[in-house]
């Protein structure tokens, strides 16, 4: 079945898509996003608050030219 052939979401990295080991810690963020350190895990963290910083800028400007 094609099912079986679909990699497992804590294969990998989400962030560099390191090879995730059984062996070794997995760095959870968000519920279901799997990172292989904390480095890649802060890094990730970095860049959706960024986003979400700059999306609250444009959203507040966009609305204040409504006015």
């Amino acid at each position: 079945e094609f099912e079986a052939h679909q990699p497992h979401f804590l294969d990998s990295c989400f962030l560099c898509n390191r090879s995730l080991s059984q062996k070794s810690d997995i760095f959870m963020y968000r519920g279901n996003t799997p990172f292989c350190s904390l480095e890649c895990r802060q890094e990730q963290i970095e860049i959706d608050e960024a986003l979400e910083k700059r999306w609250r800028a444009s959203s507040s400007s966009s609305s204040c030219s409504l006015d």
